[in-house]
């Protein structure tokens, strides 16, 4: 069985994460509306207000974010993995690299 840490591989949390900060960053100077809050979920609102990105796009990473951090947090509440079987969150982690590929271009190994 194949294992995945669900911050840290590709397709994870961390991806996420980045993701909002690069595309927040590159907008800034245009729409200042996207750095009036610090949060991820908040500036995909933003992302999605100024026009920028597709509202379902931010709908769907919205949720998957909060579906990976809920459950980090489950898991750190009780082991302390990130590890879990990768394949229920392979959907989730492909969009994910789909979106990093359509914004970056291949993702590293």
């Amino acid at each position: 069985m194949a294992f995945c840490d669900l911050k840290q591989d590709a397709g994870g949390l961390a991806d996420i994460e980045f993701l909002i900060d690069y595309w927040v960053l590159a907008n800034a100077p245009q729409h200042p509306s996207l750095v009036e809050y610090p949060d991820n979920v908040r500036q995909l609102e933003a992302l999605e207000a100024t026009g920028l990105m597709p509202a379902a796009t931010c709908a769907a990473l919205k949720q998957d974010y909060l579906d990976l951090r809920a459950k980090t947090h489950e898991l750190a509440l009780s082991d302390g993995s990130r590890l879990v079987p990768a394949e229920p969150f392979e959907p989730l982690r492909q969009r994910i690299r789909e979106l990093w590929q359509q914004t970056f271009g291949e993702m590293p190994d």
